[in-house]
């Protein structure tokens, strides 16, 4: 049995969610996987989104532009794993020993990346995120989103800092066991 959950991003700056744009996660842990679908309800025509790529791959610096975040760990683990991904297709991940230290390079390949529009308000993104880890996990689900005039929002489950840091582990606030 899998224990799914649904959570709600907040802009950084903003105590709550604007009705205007939405950014909600459905979480699931199943066997070997993390499964996480991002929903962004929103004007579509005022983000800036990748188009689909023909060969997905690895690629840098997607929190430049529009993308989705994902972050874990073992409960009580100063490790833990980024994982990033594009409306492209595109994705990034590192593992790290500790708050943003010891990138120990990629854990693996996504299983699954999947990409819906519905109409020109709702973009709903699917990733199923390879799990090594089979004790109770700490979540922290985040996004960057590139709107036209190049002006960037950052939104999370928590904003814990004075700038945006998605890495404080304070913001791994799903509990998952």
């Amino acid at each position: 049995m899998s224990l799914s959950l649904r959570a709600e991003l907040i802009e950084f700056s903003k105590q709550s969610p604007s009705e205007e744009l939405r950014i909600f996660c459905e979480i699931q842990k199943l066997d070997g996987f993390l499964e996480v679908i991002f929903f962004l309800k929103t004007d579509l025509s005022t983000i800036v989104i990748d188009p689909p790529s023909a060969s997905p791959s690895f690629r840098e610096k997607l929190w430049e532009r529009t993308c989705f975040e994902v972050f874990f760990a073992k409960e009580n683990s100063t490790n833990y794993e980024e994982w990033n991904f594009s409306p492209s297709g595109d994705w990034w991940s590192a593992s790290f020993l500790d708050y943003r230290q010891g990138e120990t390079g990629s854990p693996g390949d996504p299983k699954l990346l999947e990409l819906k529009t519905n109409g020109a308000d709702l973009l709903q993104l699917k990733v199923r995120l390879p799990l090594s880890i089979d004790d109770k996990l700490q979540v922290g689900i985040a996004a960057t989103l590139k709107h036209l005039g190049n002006r960037h929002s950052y939104w999370a489950l928590r904003h814990t800092r004075t700038q945006p840091d998605f890495h404080d582990r304070e913001s791994f606030v799903l509990k998952l066991p």
